[in-house]
């Protein structure tokens, strides 16, 4: 099974394709031809990496780290020989509120989407919003997420296949 980035959250999925573009070729990067390679506008391009900088630095390893000059661009640096940026995407992934979400429909602790978006500061209308992705995302495979207790349903034998 996979399921996209974006479906945990969309900003977590740009941060990842702008690292994996800096992770590319060890160079400097223009602020213009990233916004071109993302397809994203000028504030939203800073907005991602003032983000990703700041979730490096909550991830505090110290291995990997983004450089940002004014007259040079930005650039992608690894500390240490064995750093591995997939642990950066696992740190981010599980600081998302899609993955608590969905962590919560797994162990069957959802309890109401109030308590849920009061357990995790956000409004009733953003877990809903969440709950509507991730009922998309699992049409395909004959599984639903019920409207009452948020419980995953369906074959056995989908379930598994899905997980």
């Amino acid at each position: 099974m996979k399921i996209g980035l974006d479906m945990f959250d969309s900003m977590l999925k740009k941060e990842w394709d702008l690292l994996a573009i800096l992770r590319g070729v060890d160079r400097w990067f223009s602020t213009e031809e990233l916004r071109e390679k993302l397809d994203v506008t000028p504030a939203y391009l800073l907005k991602t990496i003032n983000k990703l900088v700041a979730d490096i630095d909550s991830f505090g390893d110290g291995q990997l780290e983004i450089q940002v000059s004014k007259g040079r661009g930005i650039r992608f640096i690894t500390n240490h020989s064995n750093a591995n940026p997939r642990d950066l995407l696992i740190f981010l992934t599980e600081e998302t509120l899609g993955f608590a979400l969905f962590k919560a429909l797994l162990n069957e602790n959802f309890g109401s989407t109030q308590k849920f978006a009061y357990d995790h500061f956000v409004s009733d209308a953003t877990v809903r919003r969440v709950l509507n992705k991730f009922r998309d995302a699992i049409k395909p495979y004959e599984i639903e997420i019920s409207r009452n207790d948020a419980i995953i349903e369906g074959r056995e034998s989908q379930i598994r296949l899905f997980f």
